[in-house]
């Protein structure tokens, strides 16, 4: 088997290679190759085109069978917002760190108005706009020992790479991670002041100011230029940050406890400070962080994101700490801990949420600082603000908060303020040419043979995405069944609405067009592959399959949760666990070691430990229908199971084998490819159903009467179709970059989040009926198993990978 690494030059530039770990042949007209001889001298003078003939046409032998990186001293112009020690069109780090930031503030934000919406301020002195803000300081920083596994991990796993004392500056970086770490916490506090001191919008308004801030700093402090598209994403991040003033928030004073001025300064310096921490992190890796691989063969490694934060956060986290002891907050935790009214449990979950969340979000910020910029880090934190607005309204009852015409406008100029900056990294990234390099390795046994080792980024992003996607779909459809008036159903109304949430599971399939399109047109100058590679009879009958299996499969899901309890209707949805095994092994040729076993069994339990978690559309004793709904339930973790492993079937057997006889290795776009033509059957078989049922009568009644508005229950319908594509995009990655049965654990293990989120933003009755639904035991349990069952796979791909370097 064969797999590819890639080496990216500029046009019009010369090679200076320095050092290789593979021997290239001599070329000319005759044995077409290039002598080892020739490798020997100091500098290697290739034209533009034997450079471009190279890259098409040579074959390129081994001597050892590993992984090699070929570093290449080009000669290149600065790039506006882009480091240099960046790998160019490195698209999932960049995507991964802007989906932690997006993902760690909407929850961490979340989470503080759940926190603000529950606690009994009433019993607080007359100045207890001021209390709790030490405690949110130290909540935004308090994480960081979460990223110690991470950061000794990737460290260690350089740790033969040379380097100097006089490399690491480490009495500078001392200093530096102090400065930071005050800054880091200054900034927590002033922004936890601000907003319990002042109206929400005006300090929407105010902390928007960071966007002036950050550009003006990174032209001075970090020597950064600009251009038309990052200025236009900058005007677009501005108006989308002020477009959220209608947003409501949980801690909001009220008239009494106004104070203009000292929140509005606190507003601001929180604004400026937030600026100056970006500036001075890029600072960091520009001066002193990148400085340490000059010398070396090897680019900085993603653990200096983690070093960045981790040592900063010290340092904060130690300062907001004696804030705290010294203001006395410390002795209001346990007063809201007794009387939280979701239960202790709650609000231990909501605390510990925020900090993880909190970390998560700084991952994704320094992330994006060291992969691309201060600037466009900045952008994506404040283009998330509208997502949290929209998600506020869902999840909570503030008086006179309702989707309006600023969130929605908002929405769209946080696309558009995205979509220019990273149009522009799309742009710089085309003046770079890709070199194929092919090298042998071992098979392994549950990473696919097209797949390069190692790859993590694109593993952690389908990860986040199946995550991510299932959870904000389950927590949309629980919010859609609470709110719609189902006492005005018939008789049979636990039938009603399961075709159009079927039809909601693939009908988001045209979102994925664009990237669909971008991925596919970009490797348009690669070798023809010829008809008969594509298969293009077999595939279209097998996606009309599969298209079949994904209708039906969330037909009957629907179905079965409508007509048993949830406690019976969860155990049996656990069955795939058992039947995606069986298929792999049979279908697939999958074969298991010990972590995937144990993996697997992790993940039963976790399943099994969510039959607590209750459901929005949970039937009444005189809906019950257990035959059909049982049988339902089975046969809906059967078709899944089925589908799994259908389209592991497609990438091995088809897709991958359309690059066999080329240097190319198989593009993220056939995963978009799959989902796209599945889902567009399936979409037509929804459809087809719903009309039958006559289901989309029932549409115009659920709007009209929505609690929360037209507005909410579109954005509500809308939001699921796109979750849902989120989570297709997340489960059929982990197919074509690992295994069915990986993408089946991650399905699973997302429950147990699920449930507690529930717990979090809803009022429902336990399992038993008998009481208000609470974190309890067996929703805490589940994390456990849950945790362990993802490090455990994701171990098993460690010592994989680590075998097929060695």
């Amino acid at each position: 088997m064969v797999a590819t690494c890639y080496v990216y030059i500029k046009h019009f530039s010369y090679v200076h290679i320095k050092h290789f770990s593979c021997h290239y042949p001599q070329h000319n007209k005759h044995t077409n190759r290039i002598s080892d001889s020739t490798l020997k001298s100091k500098s290697l003078r290739i034209s533009d085109n034997q450079f471009q003939t190279m890259a098409q046409n040579q074959p390129i032998f081994q001597t050892e069978e590993h992984f090699v990186q070929i570093p290449v001293s080009i000669e290149r112009d600065s790039t506006t917002l882009i480091n240099s020690n960046r790998k160019p069109n490195h698209w999932p780090t960049i995507l991964l760190s802007t989906v932690f930031v997006i993902i760690g503030q909407s929850i961490a934000k979340l989470l503080e108005n759940f926190y603000y919406d529950k606690i009994n301020r009433s019993e607080y002195n007359e100045h207890r706009q001021n209390d709790g803000v030490w405690t949110q300081a130290l909540l935004q920083t308090v994480g960081f020992p979460l990223l110690l596994l991470p950061f000794i991990i990737l460290t260690t796993k350089k740790h033969n790479q040379p380097s100097s004392d006089n490399q690491f500056h480490y009495k500078s970086l001392a200093v530096i991670y102090i400065c930071i770490g005050i800054v880091m916490s200054v900034q927590g506090r002033l922004s936890a002041m601000g907003k319990l001191e002042i109206p929400f919008g005006i300090f929407t308004l105010i902390y928007t100011t960071q966007l002036f801030f950050t550009p003006i700093f990174a032209s001075f402090v970090n020597k950064t230029k600009f251009n038309r598209w990052v200025v236009i994403s900058l005007l677009l991040a501005i108006v989308t940050g002020a477009l959220t003033l209608s947003s409501s928030f949980g801690g909001e004073p009220d008239e009494a406890e106004l104070n203009y001025a000292r929140g509005s300064w606190a507003a601001l310096f929180a604004a400026l400070c937030f600026s100056l921490l970006l500036c001075n992190i890029q600072n960091v890796f520009d001066s002193y962080i990148f400085k340490r691989t000059e010398s070396t063969t090897r680019k900085p490694s993603f653990a200096s994101v983690f070093e960045v934060i981790i040592f900063s956060s010290l340092v904060a986290t130690l300062i907001s700490m004696v804030g705290l002891f010294v203001a006395g907050e410390q002795h209001d935790l346990k007063r809201e801990m007794n009387g939280f009214p979701k239960g202790k449990g709650a609000y231990v979950m909501a605390m510990v949420g925020q900090a993880v969340s909190w970390q998560i979000y700084w991952v994704g910020i320094v992330g994006l600082v060291f992969s691309v910029s201060s600037v466009l880090s900045n952008v994506i934190s404040v283009v998330t603000w509208p997502i949290v607005s929209v998600l506020v309204v869902i999840f909570f009852n503030y008086m006179d908060d309702e989707f309006d015409v600023f969130k929605g406008v908002a929405l769209i100029t946080a696309v558009l303020s995205a979509a220019a900056y990273f149009f522009r990294l799309h742009k710089e990234n085309q003046h770079f040419v890709q070199v194929p390099v092919s090298i042998e390795r071992d098979p392994t046994t549950l990473i696919n043979s097209n797949r390069k080792p190692n790859h993590w980024p694109t593993i952690l992003l389908s990860t986040i995405f199946a995550i991510i996607g299932q959870t904000i779909a389950k927590l949309l459809e629980n919010l859609f069944y609470e709110q719609i008036n189902r006492s005005e159903y018939n008789k049979r109304r636990q039938n009603d609405g399961v075709w159009i949430q079927a039809l909601l599971q693939t009908v988001g399939f045209p979102l994925l067009l664009l990237p669909f399109i971008i991925l596919t047109t970009k490797k348009h100058n690669n070798p023809p592959i010829t008809s008969d590679q594509f298969h293009y009879k077999s595939l279209s009958v097998i996606y009309i399959c599969i298209g079949i299996l994904m209708s039906v499969q969330a037909r009957l899901s629907a179905m079965g949760k409508l007509e048993i309890s949830f406690i019976l209707f969860t155990p049996i949805s656990v069955t795939q666990l058992f039947f995606t095994p069986i298929f792999a092994r049979f279908v697939n040729k999958i074969k298991f070691n010990r972590w995937v076993v144990i993996s697997l069994v992790f993940a039963i339990g976790a399943g099994a430990l969510t039959f607590t978690s209750p459901f929005g559309g949970v039937s009444y004793n005189g809906e019950h229908k257990y035959a059909r709904g049982i049988w339902a339930a089975l046969f809906a973790a059967i078709c899944f199971s089925l589908l799994l492993c259908n389209i592991q079937n497609v990438f091995d057997s088809y897709i991958f084998k359309r690059t066999e006889s080329t240097t190319r290795k198989p593009s993220f776009a056939s995963v978009f490819e799959v989902i796209i033509f599945s889902s567009l059957v399936a979409t037509l078989i929804s459809t087809v159903g719903l009309f039958i049922a006559g289901e989309q009568h029932g549409l115009e009644r659920e709007m009209n009467g929505f609690p929360k508005g037209k507005g909410a229950y579109v954005m509500v319908m809308v939001g699921q179709a796109v979750s849902w594509q989120l989570y297709w995009v997340g489960i059929v990655g982990l197919v074509f970059s690992v295994s069915s049965v990986l993408s089946n654990v991650i399905s699973v293990v997302t429950w147990p989040i699920v449930s507690l989120l529930v717990v979090v933003f809803f009022n429902f009755r336990n399992f038993t009926g008998e009481g208000d639904d609470e974190f309890d035991t067996f929703k805490g349990v589940a994390f456990i198993p849950a945790a362990l069952s993802v490090a455990a796979y994701f171990f098993g791909l460690h010592t994989e990978n680590r075998d097929s370097v060695n």
